[in-house]
């Protein structure tokens, strides 16, 4: 990897340093344009809106499904 001539590394740049794709090939997806990290975990958003985990264990991108809850009819 090279280093940028202003010094600043982008999310991905990160990522590559730690040994963690960017991408996956499980499907054509676009690139990922923000990454959110917590201590236990690791989120992406790609350009069509998707998001998307790290799985330490397996070192892939899985893609989370959004769930609506039943609310309570009154």
């Amino acid at each position: 990897m090279h280093t940028p001539r202003n010094g600043n590394f982008t999310p991905l740049d990160v990522l590559a340093r730690r040994g963690i794709p960017a991408l996956t090939s499980t499907r054509d997806m676009a690139k990922f344009i923000q990454i959110c990290a917590s201590q236990d975990d690791l989120f992406a958003l790609d350009e069509d809106g998707e998001v998307y985990q790290y799985n330490f264990n397996t070192k892939t991108w899985v893609e989370l499904v959004a769930s609506r809850s039943h609310e309570a009819s009154t």
